[in-house]
């Protein structure tokens, strides 16, 4: 089943998922769930998710890019697609693979990149890659989207991903009056230093009304080695929160 942030897919209604919701009902108070989900893969099972639609990565992605909150102009924002699988054949309601496709194309003119997961073997590998090249977040080397086998790899592509969208910029609005009195804390206790040439600092761009750290305490916030950024006006002294 695919999953895409910030909403997730949902699964359209038919005869057969109801049939399938209401016999797990009536089973679940006799058989313990462990052996109803090892036996649902099996294609023979009652359970089994042969129903149109079962991985609609389509519509998954189309109602996450519906998601309000990727229009804040206050901060970055990005979509995580996680898959298991591939679009299913007979589910079209999103354009199928054109319809992903395009969605991600879209959301990237944005400047929304798409991250792509596929988990496990069952995934449609070339379509995936499709998408994250698609979506502006295309990885180096022959495979464009995380792949992730195993549980371990799994972890360490969301790790990945988190390195990646933790910024260095940030929109301070209203802007300063002065810039000289416009002061940079990390964890409360360490005074970063303003650096105009971006090599080892903060500046300020009015245009943009954006902070953006460079050199070393960028790379400490994207390696989580600070979690607390303050901005002071107008006084040095550290934050007292």
């Amino acid at each position: 089943m695919p999953s895409a942030a910030p909403a997730s897919a949902a699964k359209p209604a038919s005869a057969s998922t109801t049939t399938a919701v209401a016999r797990a009902s009536i089973s679940l108070t006799c058989r313990p769930i462990k052996q109803l989900l090892t036996a649902a893969l099996e294609t023979n099972d009652p359970l089994y998710p042969d129903f149109p639609c079962a991985t609609n990565i389509d519509t998954g992605i189309a109602q996450a890019a519906s998601d309000p909150a990727l229009g804040d102009p206050m901060r970055e924002s990005y979509l995580m697609l996680v898959t298991d699988g591939a679009q299913s054949s007979d589910c079209t309601a999103g354009g199928a693979d054109a319809g992903s496709e395009m969605a991600v194309q879209q959301l990237f003119a944005h400047g929304i990149k798409t991250f792509v997961v596929g988990f496990g073997g069952a995934v449609d590998e070339i379509q995936l890659d499709k998408l994250a090249v698609a979506g502006g977040a295309a990885q180096m080397g022959a495979t464009k989207y995380f792949r992730a086998d195993t549980a371990g790899d799994l972890a360490i592509a969301f790790q990945s991903i988190a390195d990646q969208v933790v910024g260095c910029s940030y929109l301070v609005d209203p802007p300063p009056e002065d810039l000289a009195q416009m002061y940079v804390w990390f964890e409360g206790t360490e005074l970063v230093p303003r650096d105009p040439s971006h090599m080892a600092g903060w500046d300020y761009d009015l245009a943009s009304q954006r902070i953006t750290l460079d050199g070393m305490y960028c790379m400490r916030l994207k390696t989580h080695a600070v979690t607390k950024l303050d901005v002071i006006f107008g006084c040095p002294s550290p934050p007292i929160l």
